[in-house]
Formats: structure tokens, C-alpha cells, sequence
């Protein structure tokens, strides 16, 4: 687990598997990159969203 001082931009990886995922990259910063999901900070509301990178979603 990489836990972050502070929210962080997402990597042009990062920003790929997400738009697969059918998310949009540009509302999101990364939180923690685990080894199965990633937990990212909303921009908008500030709202914290579990992505797992199979593809399952919680909130």
C-alpha cells in the first residue's frame, strides 16, 4: 500500500485504466494506489471513491 502525504495527479497509467473502467480521469485524484484498487478524492464534491482495477465500485 502507497499512502500519500497529500492527493495526488493521476499517472498517464493510471488515467488509461480509469477511462477503461468507464470513469473520467479529470474529476479525480489518487489518494492510495493499492495493489488491487485505487482510492481517489473527488475534485468536485471531495468525496472518496473505491476503484477496483477489475472493475467493481464502491463508495
Amino acid at each position: 500500500m502507497k499512502r500519500l502525504k497529500r492527493p495526488r495527479r493521476l499517472t498517464r497509467d493510471q488515467k488509461i485504466a480509469l477511462k477503461k473502467l468507464g470513469y473520467d480521469p479529470s474529476r479525480y485524484l489518487l489518494t492510495y494506489d493499492l495493489d488491487h484498487s485505487f482510492v481517489l478524492r473527488d475534485k468536485t464534491t471531495d468525496a472518496t471513491v473505491v476503484v477496483h482495477k477489475d472493475g467493481d465500485r464502491n463508495g
